[in-house]
This record gives structure tokens, C-alpha cells and sequence, in this order.
């Protein structure tokens, strides 16, 4: 993959969690302070134009007469659709099932190949639901910032 797809990558998906984290934001108060939430998705929202921009202009120089070879653009759409679904089921059914469901099921598409499917579908599992599980850990416990509960929890 070029370099410059992976940034564009990066910067639509990081787009995507700013704006998701933005649609379920507490914005009434409810005795938890708005500025720092604010700052994280605004950081967030920032990083994913700055590469969204950095992967354009990088792509100019990796391509310059247009048409490049070796992309793989159905997995490029895959984790674009799964974040745009990712996006919209957290504030349904909350962080740690979305978040853990997202990973486990993107890294098992893009990963799995010809190898034992029990043992990918346990490294997608663990994978997902430890990342979940570890940002979960820094926001809740040790930042005091509660992540977005839905219907799951």
C-alpha cells in the first residue's frame, strides 16, 4: 500500500471517530466537564485533516502522472464502511461492544487468509477487545472520563 493511501486511510478514519465522539457527547454538562472532551475530539478531528491533506499532496509526488499500481481498494472500502458503521453504533449500543466488535471484525477480514479461521477469529477477539478494554482502562479509570454507554453498555 502507498504511503499516501495509508494517510488518507488514517485521516478519514480518525474524521470519522472526531465525528462520532462529537454526536454523542454530553453537551448539556451533567456534572462532567465539556473542555476536556472537547479538546480530545477537536485533536482527533485535527490529526485526521492533517493527514487527509498530508496523504493528498503526498500522492501527487507518489503518482505524479496519475494512475498508481497496487492498491488493494476493497480493503481500503472495507475499513472505510466499517468505520462509517462504527461511527453510528456507538451511541447505540456503547463503546466497549462497538469498539470491540470494529476491531475484531476488521482485523479479522484484513488479516485472515489461508491459516486455521479458529485461531484468526481468537486473534481478532483478543486484539479487539484488549484495545477496547486498555482505552477504556486510560479514560475511565485513569482520566475520569466516561466512555459512551448505549443499549450493551
Amino acid at each position: 500500500m502507498l504511503k499516501s493511501t495509508a494517510d488518507i486511510g488514517s485521516g478519514v478514519g480518525f474524521l470519522a471517530l472526531a465525528a462520532a465522539f462529537w454526536f454523542q457527547l454530553d453537551k448539556d454538562g451533567d456534572g462532567v466537564s465539556f473542555a476536556f472532551p472537547a479538546l480530545l475530539i477537536a485533536i482527533i478531528g485535527w490529526g485526521g485533516l492533517y493527514y487527509l491533506v498530508k496523504g493528498i499532496i503526498e500522492r501527487r509526488r507518489e503518482c505524479p502522472e496519475g494512475e498508481c499500481q497496487g492498491e488493494h481498494w476493497g480493503n481500503i472500502f472495507w475499513v472505510a464502511f466499517m468505520a462509517v458503521v462504527y461511527a453510528l453504533a456507538i451511541p447505540v449500543i456503547g463503546y466497549w461492544v462497538s469498539t470491540g466488535a470494529f476491531l475484531a471484525i476488521t482485523y479479522f477480514v484484513l488479516v485472515f487468509r489461508n491459516e486455521n479461521p479458529l485461531k484468526a477469529l481468537a486473534h481478532a477477539v483478543i486484539f479487539g477487545g484488549g484495545f477496547s478494554f486498555l482505552v477504556w482502562l486510560g479514560f475511565v479509570k485513569l482520566m475520569s472520563v466516561p466512555t459512551p454507554q448505549g443499549a450493551l453498555w
